[in-house]
């Protein structure tokens, strides 16, 4: 008996001991770090196709630099550069077409009652369909006595000539069909003399005509505008055009400018008409403007 009753002190004192010798260490909180940003992998670009030794460079009758098979005979095409995008260029060739017209604004003048105006024709050079050289000769006389006038005007047949640039604005289109804007600059030596010119005083009330002999002018003119191309049938267009002009110089004259200017019009008038019969003559052979969708139908 007593010794349980030692062994259970023993005991006792060992728990106390191991209870005062036990220590609790502080738990520190762990910081999170910052993710680092994943960054996203670039696609390679593709790689050039390399091309065979059996293709060369040709020329098609185009002037278009195409790839050729040798062996087959078919043209050899990158596959991995087709399939980028592209600058959309001229798919005209340089010397694209000559238009010739006839502007047959002058006759339907006369028609409609004017008294100047003849006839004129025209040609211009295609570059790419998209820019147009033109040159335009034509005659014209005149003879009128223009309103609230006190004289007849006369004007012999006299040429005219003009030189200019359009631009078409649908050059990638069918050629058949433009819109464009244009400029020419017309030059003219216009003989003109003024008869029947009344000279009455209304102080002494008196009477006296006289002729004012023929005299020449050289005059030039600029005319700025826009005008349309339309294709009717086969090589056969119409076109009109209309266009702000002014004169830009004249010659000395003792007795007055001319009334009316060959390949203008009426010297103070701004607008310019013009409406032609065109005949087109093209340069290379027809090119195919349907897309690949309308060739399978």
């Amino acid at each position: 008996m007593r010794l349980l009753t030692i062994l259970t002190m023993i005991l006792a004192c060992c728990g106390i001991g191991a209870a005062q010798g036990r220590t609790v260490q502080p738990v520190t909180p762990v910081t999170a770090r910052p993710v680092p940003p994943v960054k996203e992998k670039k696609e390679a670009a593709p790689k050039k196709q390399e091309r065979p030794g059996s293709v060369i460079e040709v020329t098609d009758d185009l002037g278009n630099n195409i790839f050729l098979d040798t062996i087959s005979g078919n043209e050899w095409v990158d596959s991995v550069a087709i399939a980028q995008p592209k600058a959309i260029g001229n798919i005209y060739p340089l010397f694209d077409a000559v238009n010739i017209g006839v502007d047959l604004w002058p006759a339907l003048n006369r028609a409609l009652g004017h008294k100047y105006g003849l006839a004129g024709i025209w040609a211009r050079l295609s570059l790419h369909n998209r820019y147009f050289i033109a040159a335009e000769a034509g005659v014209s006389n005149a003879l009128s006595r223009p309103e609230e006038m006190n004289y007849t005007y006369m004007s012999p047949i006299c040429p005219y000539f003009k030189i200019g640039l359009d631009y078409n604005f649908f050059y990638n289109s069918n050629s058949d069909y433009q819109v464009y804007a244009m400029v020419r600059y017309g030059i003219s030596r216009v003989s003109y003399s003024l008869t029947d010119v009344d000279l009455t005083n209304g102080y002494w009330a008196t009477s006296e005509r006289i002729d004012i002999p023929t005299q020449t002018s050289l005059s030039g003119y600029i005319q700025i505008g826009a005008g349309i191309h339309v294709k009717i049938w086969g090589p056969i267009a119409l076109g009109w055009s209309v266009k702000y002009q002014r004169v830009v110089h004249h010659s000395a004259e003792n007795y007055g400018a001319p009334w009316s200017i060959p390949g203008m019009g009426l010297r103070n008038s701004e607008l310019g008409i013009s409406f032609s019969l065109i005949y087109t003559i093209p340069l290379h052979a027809p090119i195919d403007l349907s897309t690949d969708k309308e060739k399978k139908k």
